[in-house]
């Protein structure tokens, strides 16, 4: 988690460099030329491994960089179980990549949840950009909004409630957390749009910078290009607001 941590806010500026670049649309040539020229690419970087996987990474940095720069982990979603990184759109984390981006920026020391990685120093995350990420595990392994996907993570592994409530963002929700930004459609019905509601309104009651953005009529993703563009310029406005230089 603390790898996770220390890469996560180099990548914030490469995705959003990305998406700016889509929103003006750029020719793709002209793109491509762009980015080959700024950023150096390290594919498949073995960080761990689990269940009998090795889990890789990819870092983009730019060229001639020698001071620490701004970073961000974009996690892909894929319900924890599917997916690869090779299927990235370029966003911050969307579905199970936004709850990982949540708990990754939300986690506080103590846990345990973080017993495998090395490093003690304290690392700040800057901004959270959440694409309609999961905040509670527990309401998806039981009642009304139950998902297989989240069942299927869980296992039957005995104290699974418990377990649940330990990787949902929601638990650790509190003051001092860095500001956060959930993007989310109301008809969703992978991720209930409710997960997000329930996040903003605990954010709010603990006085974190927050904003929902709902995508009115938006299912799990495939927005329409007006409501992406209205999202990005939403991202870009809710990082100057608090001070996010990138």
């Amino acid at each position: 988690m603390r790898l996770m941590r220390k890469i996560a806010f180099s990548t914030l500026l490469i995705l959003l460099c990305f998406v700016a670049v889509n929103a003006q649309d750029q020719p793709s040539s002209a793109w491509v030329t762009d980015v080959g020229s700024r950023y150096w690419v390290q594919p498949d970087i073995v960080y761990q491994g689990a269940n009998n996987s090795l889990l890789k990474l990819d870092v983009w940095y730019q060229h001639d960089v020698k001071t620490p720069s701004p970073t961000l982990v974009y996690f892909h979603g894929g319900g924890w179980i599917f997916g690869t990184k090779e299927g990235k759109i370029v966003l911050t984390g969307h579905s199970a990549g936004g709850h990982l981006s949540l708990i990754t920026g939300m986690l506080p020391e103590g846990t345990g949840l973080d017993n495998q990685c090395y490093g003690e120093e304290k690392l700040n995350v800057a901004a959270i950009i959440n694409w309609y990420g999961i905040a509670d595990v527990n309401d998806l392994i039981k009642g009304g909004n139950l998902k297989n996907y989240a069942v299927m993570w869980m296992g039957s592994q005995p104290k699974a409630e418990e377990i649940a409530r330990q990787v949902s963002p929601l638990t650790y929700v509190r003051s001092g957390l860095p500001p956060i930004l959930s993007i989310h459609g109301d008809k969703d019905d992978v991720v209930p749009y409710s997960q997000s509601l329930r996040l903003h309104e605990a954010l709010d009651k603990a006085k974190v910078p927050n904003q929902l953005l709902t995508i009115k009529g938006g299912g799990h993703g495939g927005f329409p290009q007006t409501d992406y563009l209205r999202s990005y310029e939403t991202i870009w406005t809710f990082l100057r607001q608090n001070k996010i230089t990138l």
